[in-house]
């Protein structure tokens, strides 16, 4: 009888002990295997799958003080293409009018301190990217938000983040996962027959 309750417990530390699966995630709509780290930041939970036509799912990546979101989506349009042609200059205009809406309803002072067209990642793995950098305050606290957008495979790649301001001379936390990222896309090869995975969200 001790035996056996030794071997159970033995059983129970072997797979209390055993490391989690991988959280990686398969997108097959746009052949990117998101792995479960970027740049230190974690893939958390399940994507996120919005309800409204073209408004795709989105992907949270997350770590000490900084939250990162990847947006996937069409918004209903075609001829989205890869870079950042026309719909994407469009997109980008949509999408830092509405931060800059909820910054204006949420009475939070919001100072726009950078950005523009920017390529990002290493070469030959680079990805370009319309970027709005802004510095908002929030009480006693300076929050850095940051909104990214690509066109990529005919969807749009929105990327939100939103962490503290950085001081002067200090290192963007955002850098390197925005780099890691963009060298991701820039690889990544949409295969003619997709492997086994997670299937388009919303198909």
């Amino acid at each position: 009888m001790r035996a056996l309750r030794l071997g159970l417990v033995i059983a129970l530390i072997a797979i209390v002990g055993t490391p989690s699966a991988r959280a990686e995630y398969l997108a097959q709509d746009i052949g990117v295997r998101f792995p479960d780290a970027l740049a230190g930041l974690q893939l958390r939970g399940e994507p996120h799958r919005y309800p409204e036509p073209g408004l795709g799912y989105s992907l949270n990546y997350a770590g000490a003080n900084i939250s990162v979101d990847i947006y996937v989506y069409d918004a209903g349009q075609r001829g989205i293409g890869t870079g950042v042609g026309a719909p994407v200059t469009q997109q980008f205009a949509q999408a830092e009018g509405e931060m800059q809406a909820f910054y204006r309803m949420q009475r939070r002072q919001a100072q726009r301190v950078g950005g523009g067209p920017e390529t990002l990642g290493a070469p030959p793995r680079q990805t370009p990217w319309l970027v709005a950098r802004y510095d908002v305050q929030q009480g006693n606290q300076q929050l850095r938000s940051v909104v990214m957008v690509t066109g990529f495979r005919d969807y749009f790649v929105k990327v939100r983040a939103t962490y503290a301001a950085i001081a002067k001379g200090g290192a963007d936390p955002l850098a390197p996962f925005a780099a890691e990222l963009s060298a991701l896309l820039a690889s990544s090869q949409a295969p003619a027959n997709p492997p086994p995975g997670n299937p388009p969200p919303g198909k």
